[in-house]
């Protein structure tokens, strides 16, 4: 029976792993989360049916974890997967298909008032059934060949379901419940640090290796950058352009620079009266130069302007190569600026809209480009906002409230394919459609799209919902993101050149200390 372990012939056991990053959770239920910060101090103590392998190319192969193997029926409807035995959780009861079942008829059918981020990876779910305690049953209601990618993402963590009872299916404030992971939570003090120690009864014996993780607590880019360069962390994410660069040059410290799927984006909240007409949305597309945001950040984080598609996307190349000389996407002509303020006009909003309320992340990317958003909207459209700037962990709360006019954010959309990110970001009540964006005509292709097998057909679809989004603006995509890492020599089991998602190999279940 397959058993993860570190590549290397010999790993040393023991030691103290210092990590560093964005890191602060506003609540501690990462099925209800979508920022790094919550599933990078957290994932470690838990476990998933099936996980990416960490010694290949991020997101191409799948291996066992809670699940030793699995069947596909040949309608690819049915997966049936095969549990390990003698699993338990951290408070020493056994880990059962029952638990697995819980944690998933959440995510397709969440109590009331709880959202689960990454439902729509799930929509096609029709029902789980367990037959004994070591196999459950996935029956889908059309095919979805993404399946298994979207159970061995980071996020889709096993749950204990007597935990899920106890605090009737939200576990926001959950903050030291069990998991099955290969550490358990000792402590946390918010704003400064993290504490799991070693699962000594973890279910592959040869893991972990290491005896305790502390995660410093710390704003992406330039605050990580320079723990990492101090020497305080032996592994740290999104480090900065400047650690990036600086780190290449010192001794024992290694980089790596790796695409990550995600939307950098103005929202446009369209439950305000002014923000529901698309000639509005669109006059301010017309005017945002996405490039001078790029050009504004390039010191912080590599943020490429990357449009409807992300960069990771295979699509991404082709598409933006004819994207970018288009009106909306090139830096805005006079005729663009023109053209904006005649839309204005058309729609009822000739002298602009005063009181806007700018909810900015405390990203240090995101409140540089805020000021040049403001001000564009202001010199061309006369459109009079306020920002208002919150750490990040507070201000997700109040963007899933919807409590913005405009907000600058950068979301994780999970699998670089447009069946999983459009689903989460502008399908009709999209996980992440944070500015309520619904259009009939996109949802009935994106239908499509989900339901066509044939790459060719795919393809003119996905362009024919490029047309419709290029018309309505559901909001201002700015940016994507190469992301920034670091680690020392002495940390091995891992060469995380090969990630292909900040989300990915956050475990450290198979990483040592070289000593």
């Amino acid at each position: 029976m397959f058993m993860l372990r570190a590549p290397e012939a010999d790993p040393k056991y023991g030691g103290l792993l210092r990590t560093a990053g964005l890191s602060e959770s506003a609540h501690f239920d990462i099925h209800q989360a979508s920022s790094y910060a919550f599933i990078f101090p957290q994932i470690n103590r838990y476990d998933q049916l099936v996980r990416y392998d960490p010694f290949e190319i991020g997101l191409s192969v799948v291996i066992p974890d809670l699940a030793h193997s699995w069947d596909i029926s040949d309608d690819e409807l049915t997966y049936t997967f095969h549990l390990r035995e003698g699993v338990t959780w951290h408070d020493g009861t056994p880990f059962t298909s029952a638990d697995v079942k819980a944690t998933f008829d959440r995510v397709v059918d969440p109590p009331q008032g709880v959202v689960m981020i990454r439902a729509d990876l799930f929509e096609a779910v029709e029902s789980i059934t367990t037959p004994d305690d070591y196999t459950v049953e996935f029956k889908l209601r059309s095919p979805r060949g993404f399946f298994l990618n979207a159970l061995a993402l980071g996020w889709s963590t096993i749950e204990q379901k007597a935990a899920l009872e106890e605090w009737n299916g939200d576990l926001k404030r959950a903050r030291d419940r069990p998991g099955t992971g290969a550490f358990k939570f000792v402590s946390y003090a918010p704003g400064e640090v993290w504490v799991h120690e070693k699962n000594e009864d973890y279910w592959n014996p040869d893991l972990p290796y290491v005896d305790e993780i502390n995660l410093f607590v710390a704003e992406s880019d330039t605050p990580t950058g320079a723990i990492f360069l101090a020497g305080q962390a032996d592994f740290a994410s999104s480090i900065g352009t400047i650690a990036y660069n600086e780190a290449q040059n010192k001794p024992g410290l290694n980089v790596a620079l790796h695409p990550h799927p995600m939307m950098g984006a103005v929202w446009i909240n369209q439950e305000r009266e002014a923000w529901q007409n698309p000639k509005v949305r669109k006059a301010m597309h017309l005017v945002t130069d996405y490039f001078a945001m790029s050009d504004a950040t390039r010191d912080m984080a590599p943020l490429p302007v990357e449009g409807w598609l992300v960069t990771a996307d295979v699509h991404w190349q082709e598409y933006f190569e004819t994207a970018q000389n288009e009106p909306g996407w090139r830096r805005p002509t006079d005729e663009d600026i023109a053209e904006a303020q005649r839309l204005m006009a058309e729609a009822g909003y000739a002298d602009g809209i005063k009181d806007v309320d700018f909810l900015v992340r405390s990203s240090e990317w995101m409140t540089t480009m805020a000021p040049l958003v403001q001000r564009w909207l202001k010199e061309y459209l006369n459109i009079d906002s306020t920002i208002r700037t919150q750490p990040s962990a507070v201000s997700f709360e109040d963007i899933h409230r919807g409590e913005f006019d405009i907000t600058i954010n950068a979301t994780s959309l999970n699998l670089p394919i447009v069946q999983s990110y459009w689903a989460m970001v502008f399908r009709t009540d999209g996980s992440q459609n944070f500015g309520k964006f619904s259009n009939a005509e996109f949802d009935e292709n994106f239908q499509m799209i989900l339901e066509e097998s044939d790459p060719e057909k795919i393809k003119e679809l996905i362009y024919k919902g490029v047309e419709i989004l290029d018309e309505e603006v559901p909001m201002l995509t700015a940016v994507g993101i190469s992301i920034t890492v670091g680690w020392t020599d002495r940390l091995k089991g891992a060469d995380y050149t090969l990630r292909r998602s900040a989300y990915e190999n956050l475990r450290f279940d198979h990483v040592w200390l070289d000593k």
